[in-house]
């Protein structure tokens, strides 16, 4: 007795340990919207609505934010000299999110400044101001909104012809001694308009970027222009996760456009590593538009990630004019690590020299050189200097599109200096190793010089076409190294070429090898091919594309180990990986018609199937971003059927008696031919099996009255209306109101929905109408009673199936005339009348039980809906119970479901009401709960409600037109499982406290109450049912914390 005592404390303290360990960690900070705007905004403003907003980046900077807040910019608003501190983090659930509201511009944050110093004179043409003594020089400066170009130095040589600062040099910053020369014939000031420079670097306290990012984790900056910047736009320091995307980033730079891990602020940050970052649909041009024939004193880096950043993806965007488009680098102990850049497109046309992109790292004691970078399906083009360099191991290299790359036009980085080439491979000494780097499937054209060099990559399907442009000889120089690698299946032309020309050199530079010879030496060496007899065109066409008789069809090695299963290029065609065309576009031959989006079914409220005209790839399907439906219809899993023409939707509920449209993207047939644009939508009507009323169909219409013929009243079922042909003449019009029309079943049917269409919907006509329905034309009954018309084109009433022949619709006014007009009337059921089965359950809710009854707060408060609430997850139930009031005495809704044994899905669900006294009701608030459309017989009987756990009967109930009572509050044996909460005096009910319907109560549920917390309403944290989320509501859940549903 004393240990069973001693456990129950122990299991007491255990539950409210967790219970405040979990209450301590909830947010009361609500998700917040704010509002930033230069010119509507005022830093008193609340921030928190459009009409509202703030005004400086200042105000951002002294606020913290939550996980879930979204900060929106105005677009075509400017923010000029303040740098935006991000220093918040969000979470992988919840972002914190600076995006754009508005239209027009992207917002501009920019460093970029004028210069307003008093100048000094240093001699007859040269005026200077002094600046904080620092490494980042000013490298860009405006003079009367023309950028300039720097000088190499105060009195050097500029390397085209003029000498120091100059007209064509106006400027030079000495940072050791602190200076700003100016080019000016008199005082700057007076000579010159305005002067402008990148900003940032004028005043004691340095700004690095314009936008940095300090410990701020799980980040998303999206559709903003960042520019200007003393180092770069946008820095980030001990930042994990973050996503830039949609932006413009490093206008006026001139150091970087993104900056990750950004050594000039990595003191500010406790991490020291920003990792799985992602880059993606930026535009990313530093907007230098001069060449400069000198290397500047810091490299311009486009994205510079290193110093330890791991994990990145960079992808789809457009970057120009950097010296290195895409640089990831470390040193020993930072190394830089598993990054994917794709898909991107690379130029520098301004720039005398640079790289489209370099991956680069020292010797690691730890881990070695070895940095498994991909980079793949990219365009680089338009460049002085090299297209990819390789200082590291473990990189792979495919299916990039290498154009027009040209030597250097700087003197400091000449021909000698390894310009003018496809992939560079550095070389080999203390500082860097290079192994296993794999580079396969790419297009090397018209380049100045070689295509690769130095040590030893596997090289293979490689496609290399007009290499040295320059030089006649080395057109390809695979490697210098005394271990040859793999060089197979790579196709060498040259216009102007034969077969008996050089093209690689291997270990000695005065040794040439014709392919022929190149193949002779067999061993890793093979299959690599000279299309002799072709010209240029009949191996690549100028898009890159192969024509149908290249002879780089089908001819490469298999890559299956190399790239997974779909892996396209970057055009979207699917490779053959066991058979690869050489190259980095593939060809497809055959089929080349594009497939089309035939017909879409409900197959119930959530199942849509969507028909095809051929057999789709797999590729894509399972993404469900590729599927839109309307009206708010959320797509939770697509899959491919058997037969591959047909994909099934599963979808949150349909309303029934709408039409929906769907549209579907980026799928493809087996022939890698993507969906017809043009072809790719359909619209579908919402018909399907109600559970709650069995199955219905549309019934025919055998005979149409009316209170006035003049028009035919067959109009109404001529299958002609609005959408569908539909003219004024194919309408019944009848005045004055009140009119009616009889409509004819021919034989008594089970009729339980109504479609009509009223004409002038469009115009927001509204009618009030009627329904009656009867056997035999003399006595009615009346199941829809004053009325108002929907504004869309069906009006669709629902109600429980009822025995008829006949069906009257009368029509008593209209807000904008005396007419009663009808394009269209549908009538829904069964042919087969069946008596329904009567569901007569008794349960008490323990989260409102009270001395032997059940509170009703929710109805005294008018928060239960009208319309059933079980349409979300977990139930997906598509029944469309509602009621225009809420009955008396109703504590709930409830969901019942019938099982034919105790693990099968439902035979049938609906859901009902919940008393007061237990007992469960029909929508009227008294009948036993009624159930068509299913046999007489035995079955299990479920329970759930929204906040409670589900409960199941433990035995079969006999079903049938009448039914026994069976009560579930009598004793635990009643439910399977012997699955109910003790209330005292002898009754049980259903646990309450699972508020996110789960089957268990945890501390999941606590959550749900405290982000509810205070809060009034029909709420899912409500555990008690009294109309509000407060700590009360806790306790509920501490009380059955750990509680289990033990219905399969």
């Amino acid at each position: 007795m004393i240990i069973k005592l001693r456990m129950d404390v122990v299991m007491y303290r255990m539950r409210i340990a967790i219970f405040l360990s979990f209450a301590c960690l909830i947010s009361l900070f609500p998700q917040t919207t704010y509002y930033v705007s230069s010119s509507q905004g005022n830093d008193s403003n609340s921030g928190t609505s459009e009409n509202s907003p703030w005004k400086t980046i200042g105000k951002l900077n002294s606020r913290s934010f939550n996980p879930g807040d979204n900060i929106l910019f105005k677009r075509g608003d400017q923010w000029a000299g303040s740098e935006l501190i991000i220093k918040n983090s969000g979470t992988s659930e919840n972002r914190i999110i600076f995006s754009a509201y508005g239209n027009g511009k992207k917002p501009i944050l920019t460093l970029k400044a004028e210069i307003n110093k008093t100048w000094n004179q240093y001699n007859s043409e040269v005026w200077y101001i002094t600046t904080p003594i620092q490494a980042i020089p000013i490298e860009r400066m405006w003079f009367n909104d023309l950028e300039k170009e720097q000088a190499k130095s105060l009195t050097g040589d500029n390397w085209d012809g003029t000498f120091g600062i100059c007209p064509e040099h106006p400027f030079y910053h000495n940072t050791s001694e602190g200076r700003l020369y100016v080019y000016s014939i008199m005082n700057p000031s007076t000579y010159y308009s305005t002067i402008e420079y990148q900003g940032g670097l004028l005043d004691e306290q340095i700004v690095e970027h314009t936008v940095q990012l300090v410990d701020a984790d799980y980040v998303t900056l999206d559709g903003l222009d960042i520019q200007g910047g003393g180092y770069g736009a946008l820095g980030l320091a001990g930042s994990d996760y973050s996503l830039i995307k949609n932006c413009n980033i490093g206008k006026y730079s001139s150091r970087a456009g993104i900056f990750a891990n950004s050594s000039r602020i990595s003191k500010l940050a406790n991490d020291q590593t920003s990792d799985h970052g992602e880059i993606s649909n930026c535009i990313i041009d530093s907007d230098w538009n001069y060449t400069l024939k000198f290397y500047t004193s810091l490299t311009p880096y486009g994205i510079l990630i290193g110093f330890g950043a791991s994990n990145w993806r960079i992808n789809g965007n457009y970057i120009k004019d950097w010296w290195f488009g895409i640089y990831s680098g470390g040193a020993i102990g930072q190394v830089s690590l598993y990054h994917k850049i794709f898909s991107n497109e690379i130029e520098s046309p301004n720039f005398s020299y640079g790289k489209g992109i370099q991956v680069y790292t020292w010797n690691d004691p730890e881990t070695g050189v070895y940095v498994w970078s991909e980079i793949y399906n990219n365009y680089i083009h338009n460049i002085r200097g090299a297209g990819i360099a390789l200082g590291s191991s473990g990189n792979k290299v495919y299916f990039n599109i290498i154009d027009s790359v040209t030597v250097s036009a700087c003197p400091e980085k000449g021909d000698q200096d390894n310009t003018g080439m496809g992939i560079e491979i550095q070389h080999e000494d203390y500082n860097v190793t290079m192994d296993d780097n794999y580079i396969f499937n790419n297009t090397f054209y018209q380049l100045n010089r070689s295509a690769l060099n130095w040590s030893y990559p596997f090289s293979f399907n490689n496609l290399f076409l007009n290499m040295q442009m320059v030089n006649p000889l080395n057109f390809v120089a695979i490697s210098q190294s005394s271990a040859l690698r793999d060089i197979k299946n790579n196709l060498f032309f040259k216009t102007g070429s034969s077969v008996s020309s050089y093209f690689v050199y291997l270990f000695d530079p005065s040794k040439g090898y014709t392919i022929n010879g190149l193949n002779a030496l067999g061993g890793t060496v093979s299959g690599n091919i000279y299309p002799e007899g072709h010209t240029l065109l009949q191996i690549m066409n100028s898009d890159f594309t192969l024509p149908n008789s290249s002879p780089a069809l089908n001819s490469g090695i298999d890559i299956s180990s190399f790239v997974p299963e779909g892996f396209t290029d970057r055009n979207g065609n699917v490779v053959n990986r066991t058979k690869p065309d050489i190259g980095a576009v593939q060809h497809f031959t055959g089929d080349t018609s594009p497939p089309t989006l035939v017909s879409g079914t409900l197959l119930d409220s959530t199942k849509l199937s969507l028909t095809f005209s051929e057999p789709l790839s797999s590729l894509g399907i399972a993404t469900l971003l590729n599927y839109s439906v309307s009206d708010g219809v959320v797509v939770y899993s697509a899959e491919l059927n058997a037969n591959q023409t047909t994909i099934v939707l599963t979808t949150s509920p349909h309303t029934f008696g709408q039409n929906y449209s769907c549209s579907v993207y980026n799928l493809q047939d087996q022939s890698g031919n993507f969906l017809s644009t043009s072809n790719n939508s359909i619209t579908y009507f919402s018909i399907f099996d109600r559970p709650s009323v069995g199955y219905v169909n549309k019934l025919t219409i055998t005979k149409v009255t009316a209170s006035n013929m003049d028009e035919s009243p067959e109009k109404t079922i001529d299958g002609v209306y609005y959408s569908n042909g539909g003219e004024a003449d194919s309408r019944w019009k009848a005045t004055p109101l009140p009119q009616w029309l009889v409509y004819d079943l021919g034989a008594v049917k089970q009729i339980s929905i109504t479609r009509i269409s009223f004409y002038g919907f469009q115009q927001n006509r509204i009618y009030n109408y009627s329904i009656s329905v009867s056997k035999d034309s003399v006595n009615w009954i009346e199941i829809v009673k004053n009325a108002a018309s929907s504004n869309q084109e069906w009006t669709v009433n629902i109600f429980n199936p009822v025995e008829a022949k006949y069906l009257k619709l009368e029509i008593t006014g209209n807000n904008q005339n005396d007419w009663a007009t009808v394009w269209e009337t549908e009538i829904w059921g069964s042919s087969s009348v069946q008596a329904p089965i009567q569901i007569k359950p008794k349960v008490f809710l323990q989260g409102a039980y009270e001395n032997g009854q059940m509170r009703n707060n929710l109805r005294g408060s008018t928060l239960i809906p009208l319309n059933q609430p079980y349409t979300s997850a977990p139930w997906h139930y598509n029944g469309y119970e509602s009621v225009p009031t809420i009955p008396n005495d109703v504590v709930d809704w409830v969901l019942i479901e019938l099982r034919s044994d105790i693990s099968s899905a439902a035979t049938a669900k609906r859901a009902a009401f919940v008393k007061k006294d237990g007992t469960i009701v029909d929508l009227d608030g008294q009948s036993p709960v009624n159930v068509y459309g299913i046999s007489s017989g035995s079955y299990y009987l479920v329970i759930a409600h929204r906040n409670h756990l589900k409960i199941m009967s433990a035995d079969k109930v006999a079903l049938a037109e009448s039914s026994a009572l069976y009560d579930f509050t009598i004793s635990p044996s009643k439910s399977y499982g012997n699955d109910l909460a003790n209330l005292g005096e002898g009754k049980y009910g259903m646990y309450s406290g699972d508020a996110d319907a789960n089957g268990i109560v945890n501390v999941l549920d606590y959550g749900i109450v405290g982000n509810m917390l205070f809060q009034t309403g029909y709420l899912a944290g409500d555990l008690d049912l009294n109309g509000s989320a407060n700590v009360l509501d806790y306790g509920k859940a501490n009380q059955n914390l750990l509680k289990v549903s033990n219905v399969p």
